[in-house]
């Protein structure tokens, strides 16, 4: 029901009798199509529809492109306002500002969080997420993945390449590192000897002395020669 004593009773902008007659809308809501324009300023200032709450239909409310400088009467969906490579449709959708490339200030893209599955909308430059040592932020600014800690699959965590100075997403570019092997210790433990003599012994007299050769082979593959030199002792 509307005010006899006003002729806007909604206040929006537009007469009771304006609303009633012409544009057809409620005068008793000042937002009809509930898209966050009010009637009057949708047919006084936007030239939108009033009964329309997307007068584009580009999925985006026409109060909220307003709000966001975009073009309520243009398909703008596919555009990207702030080139943080996320469309104005998917800002819409995501909540997040489609004039700043950064809507949380944690010095990484919306485009790039939503890409690598963090959230535009929350601080999380200093989280770890694969716990490789890297944060999210030098994550992105080394190009790495934040859930991955080997990005590039080379063997060697995003980390290290870092610390080093390789690429982390790049699997032809890592560390090099040489690994020294610990010096080999080896033991050898020989057979147990086993010497068997073979004697020879040779007795002869020459000059009134007698010499005893006694010749000894053992498995050791020597030869020991002895000689005995003794005085003959006299025959009385």
């Amino acid at each position: 029901m509307t005010n006899p004593l006003s002729n806007d009773t909604d206040t929006d902008g537009l007469t009771d009798d304006y609303e009633i007659d012409t544009s057809l809308t409620d005068p008793t809501n000042p937002d009809s199509d509930s898209d966050g324009l009010t009637d009057g300023a949708e047919v006084n200032i936007h030239l939108t529809d009033p009964w329309d709450a997307d007068s584009d239909d580009d999925g985006m409310p026409d109060g909220w492109e307003v709000i966001y400088s975009l073009y309520p009467l243009i398909d703008d969906s596919i555009s990207d306002a702030d080139t943080d490579d996320l469309d104005n449709l998917n800002e819409y959708l995501l909540g997040t500002n489609p004039n700043d490339f950064d809507s949380d200030d944690d010095l990484m893209p919306d485009g790039w969080e939503v890409s690598n599955n963090l959230d535009p909308l929350v601080d999380d430059a200093s989280d770890d997420e694969d716990s490789d040592g890297l944060t999210n932020l030098e994550e992105y600014l080394n190009n790495a993945d934040p859930f991955d800690f080997d990005t590039d699959d080379d063997g060697y965590t995003d980390f290290l390449e870092v610390s080093v100075g390789t690429d982390p997403n790049d699997p032809n570019d890592f560390p090099a590192i040489t690994v020294t092997p610990p010096p080999e210790t080896i033991t050898i433990t020989p057979p147990p000897e086993t010497i068997t003599q073979n004697n020879t012994i040779t007795t002869t007299v020459e000059a009134g002395i007698i010499f005893t050769t006694i010749f000894v082979t053992a498995t050791l593959g020597i030869t020991f020669v002895a000689v005995i030199i003794r005085k003959r002792r006299k025959i009385s």
